[in-house]
């Protein structure tokens, strides 16, 4: 005997079931395809941006040298990338990130204590220094008005060198050729001009900072009297946080009006459209006696 067929009601409830289930996945195939395909774009504009050659994903640093004569043209098209890997070193990695409020935190208290000792209100005579340099215990001091013509020479003085270490240094190879000189050139500056970007990066780390401010520092006190030289010091110290920080707002501020906005406008076009002009970054001084303005500046100074 045939078993007994389902009941009409049952068969409505079972194929509305079978009817609910196709209509929810059918869906899911599409999304599938349409996240492979946006992850298979992904991969393929990374490996588009890298040239097939540079993983943007991976340590930059071990990668940049395999460009060889594509490197130049590479590294002005600025990445839209908020971040990157630098070292495949996790402890250079970590030491190459600098917070943008570590530059005063460090230098702040350097400027001080140059001020103090220039204006006499040091004592050096009781410190370890004055056993090594009979010449930190000098009783010779600045007045008032003579420390500050020196310490604003100094700020001035720091804006001609902002000026010619971006351009003529920031802005070559040293080593053209080489796989170390394409390495060199991306730490010291070429990562900023490709990830532009990057919030832990933009400042100065304050360990290469004092070895590019030692060589000054000494020469200034094998010419010239020690209070001097520390008020000069001084001043182009706070040049340099001057421009360091203004650097920083440039890139991650919102200025809408005013001097910072038209200096703003003079540093994007240098990275984004014109890199051989703007050299100036805390101020455009000296593109002006050197004819190195941006288009947009030439006209809106």
């Amino acid at each position: 005997m045939a078993p007994p067929s389902p009941a009409p009601a049952a068969m409505g409830r079972t194929g509305a079931a079978r009817m609910t289930t196709t209509a929810t996945a059918a869906p899911a195939a599409p999304a599938a395809r349409a996240a492979e395909m946006a992850n298979r774009d992904g991969k393929k504009a990374q490996l588009d941006e890298g040239l097939g050659v540079v993983d943007m994903k991976g340590p930059m640093v071990p990668q940049v040298a395999k460009l060889g004569d594509k490197y130049w043209e590479w590294v002005h098209k600025p990445s839209a990338q908020r971040s990157y890997r630098l070292f495949a070193g996790d402890l250079y990695e970590f030491f190459s990130w600098t917070p943008w409020w570590v530059i005063p935190i460090v230098w702040v208290p350097i400027i001080t204590a140059l001020s103090m000792d220039a204006l006499g209100r040091l004592d050096w005579s009781m410190s370890p220094l004055a056993l090594v340099s009979p010449a930190m215990v000098s009783t010779q001091v600045l007045a008032l008005w003579p420390f500050l013509g020196i310490f604003l020479t100094g700020i001035l003085m720091w804006s001609f060198l902002e000026y010619c270490l971006h351009r003529f240094l920031f802005h070559i190879i040293l080593f053209p050729g080489t796989a170390f000189g394409i390495q060199f050139h991306f730490i010291l500056h070429g990562q900023h001009h490709k990830f532009p970007l990057d919030r832990g990066r933009l400042v100065f780390p304050p360990m290469a900072g004092l070895m590019m401010t030692a060589p000054f520092y000494l020469v200034f006190h094998l010419t010239m009297a020690r209070e001097v030289a520390n008020a000069l010091t001084a001043g182009a110290l706070l040049g340099y946080i001057a421009y360091d920080l203004t650097h920083y707002y440039l890139h991650h501020g919102r200025p809408s009006t005013g001097y910072f906005q038209r200096l703003k406008r003079h540093h994007m076009q240098h990275h984004y459209r014109h890199s051989t002009l703007g050299f100036g970054i805390s101020s455009k001084l000296w593109d002006f006696p050197f004819a190195t303005l941006t288009p947009s500046s030439a006209t809106r100074t």
